[in-house]
């Protein structure tokens, strides 16, 4: 009885998330996301940098004259100097904090010596409106302005937009750093967060998949399915080790099975290979497993 009212509760925080709009109240309250540790500092770079500039966002945007940010696919700019958001549908003009954070790495081609900002717009944003806002820009060895990370032509994207930065890394030595990019959503009693990662720029997607996922009912069947996966890195090598728990009723008293798997991926040459494991998919696990929910 105590499961049963444990998972109803927990029903009832991801419903409470999900209409709030309050992603952090998801991670934090649902998620596992130490997930996130590696055994590999988060920021290292194994690229021999030589910046002439100092990789200081407010600095290097001011050289650059640059105080607002537009999007190339709408009418919608973000003004640096009034901390606003002009132009879009629902809202605008709308007040924003803003925040930066940069690092060094080798974005734009191979051994190249630049700094990557990460210019982050937090407010009063609500689920249907993605969270936040984000966008980032890539300067060269002299301060001087290179591209905007775009991806399918978006500069300005949303919280749940799959583009959020969080790590800059060179697993494989190659002269090209890997942009390590966590998202999440939920909705209707489901939540999930995932790993990609970009070599470079987001033009280049060379790993994906989920870290955990909370799916009360699977395909609109009686299955109930937890995933949660824990990593680490080791030179070019990230380790899986994940869980994946369900239920066959809605009962949810019992789980039906705790299976549990280790898979391998080795970053090479700007690709990613799977060395070990069988969990290479999870939605195609899903479907092979339980064709009776489809």
């Amino acid at each position: 009885m105590r499961t049963y009212k444990k998972l109803l509760i927990q029903f009832f925080l991801i419903t409470l998330a999900v209409f709030s709009g309050c992603r952090d109240f998801i991670d934090k309250t649902i998620f596992d996301l130490s997930s996130k540790n590696s055994t590999q500092s988060k920021n290292e770079n194994n690229i021999n940098l030589n910046l002439n500039y100092p990789c200081d966002a407010k600095q290097l945007l001011a050289k650059n004259n640059i105080t607002k940010i537009p999007d190339a696919n709408a009418p919608v700019y973000i003004d640096l100097n009034r901390n606003k958001i002009i132009g879009e549908t629902q809202r605008p003009d709308r007040d924003v904090k803003i925040t930066y954070k940069v690092w060094k790495g080798s974005f734009t081609g191979q051994n190249k010596s630049e700094c990557l900002i990460k210019i982050s717009c937090d407010g009063d944003f609500y689920h249907a409106e993605g969270f936040g806002r984000y966008a980032y820009i890539v300067f060269g060895s002299n301060g001087e302005f290179k591209t905007y990370l775009s991806h399918l032509e978006t500069i300005i994207f949303t919280g749940n937009s799959g583009m959020v930065v969080d790590s800059v890394l060179d697993l494989d030595k190659d002269g090209i750093s890997e942009l390590f990019v966590f998202d999440g959503n939920g909705f209707a009693g489901t939540g999930w967060d995932n790993l990609t990662i970009y070599h470079g720029t987001f033009n280049n997607t060379i790993f994906q998949r989920p870290l955990s996922l909370i799916q009360s009912f699977y395909r609109a069947g009686n299955l109930r399915v937890d995933y949660k996966t824990n990593y680490t890195i080791n030179g070019n090598k990230i380790t899986f080790n994940l869980e994946l728990q369900y239920w066959r009723d809605r009962e949810f008293e019992k789980p039906d099975k705790l299976e549990k798997y280790t898979d391998v991926y080795e970053i090479k040459n700007g690709k990613s290979i799977h060395l070990q494991g069988n969990m290479d998919d999870l939605d195609s696990y899903l479907k092979k497993n339980f064709k009776s929910n489809n």
